[in-house]
């Protein structure tokens, strides 16, 4: 009986392991490439290839990842969507040390997505004051962020029919100053 006990111990690791990898197998890796386009004075925009990446998700490519790598819009709510907060306005104020004078407002649309994200001031903080107001498509997923105080700036998020995004561009007065280009290509 102890023998059995033993051969078993030995025989679950080892089956769960060619399971796992057998799933590691049939789960598709998409290849990610992203460009970033800076438009020159006469017309033409230079590209350059900025980011090589394999995921194994397929709508990874979304406004967090690009914060993540490219830091657009480089203030992000930690979530866009809290049904628990919907038609909501949250301000936020205090904090310790250099923050203290620091204040957000956050406020949600009747469906719980953030419409507004804003931080109104604190001395030392490496972000200039801002007030991002949120603008989504039929599927909920953010097209536009617009700046409406300090600096005259706008993100626009473009699409694929998959989910994943495949541009985004930051407008500063009413010209691009830079886009980038997502390629995502299914690698199996």
């Amino acid at each position: 009986m102890r023998r059995l006990s033993g051969l078993a111990a030995l025989l679950i690791p080892a089956l769960l392991l060619f399971t796992s990898a057998d799933q590691a197998r049939n789960q598709t890796r998409y290849s990610v490439q992203a460009y970033i386009m800076y438009p020159q004075a006469w017309g033409a925009e230079k590209r350059r290839l900025e980011l090589s990446d394999t995921i194994t998700e397929p709508h990874r490519i979304n406004i967090y990842y690009t914060k993540e790598y490219f830091h657009m819009p480089e203030a992000l709510p930690a979530q866009l969507q809290d049904s628990s907060r919907a038609g909501d306005t949250l301000q936020l104020a205090g904090g310790t040390g250099y923050l203290k004078k620091k204040e957000i407002m956050m406020a949600y649309d009747k469906r719980g997505y953030i419409s507004v994200f804003a931080n109104y001031g604190c001395p030392n903080c490496p972000i200039s004051p801002y007030e991002h107001h949120y603008e989504y498509d039929a599927s909920n997923r953010p097209v536009k962020i617009t700046n409406v105080i300090g600096k005259q700036e706008e993100f626009v998020f473009v699409y694929e029919t998959t989910g994943n995004l495949k541009t985004v561009e930051r407008i500063e007065n009413g010209k691009v100053i830079q886009r980038v280009v997502y390629e995502v290509t299914a690698l199996n």
